[in-house]
């Protein structure tokens, strides 16, 4: 129930930066308040360094359904 909570006011919160913002400026606003912990494309490496090419698209795909609101936000669907 906590999770569905944070979840939903995480969603809430980036709709009304998209839409207070704008795309572009939504993404850098993120990227400005990231606490990032490392090299997230290092990390993007080392989950997908051992799936094919097919797997990675496969993956993709899965993504672009099960969160299709995500992807016409950033303009990619």
């Amino acid at each position: 129930m906590v999770e569905n909570l944070a979840e939903d006011i995480i969603k809430e919160g980036v709709d009304t930066l998209y839409s207070n913002l704008g795309t572009i400026k939504t993404i850098k606003f993120l990227q400005m308040l990231s606490l990032g912990k490392g090299d997230s494309v290092k990390e993007i490496e080392q989950k997908t360094e051992q799936m094919s090419k097919e797997d990675v698209i496969q993956l993709i795909a899965q993504a672009k359904k099960t969160r299709p609101e995500l992807w016409k936000k950033v303009g990619l669907l």
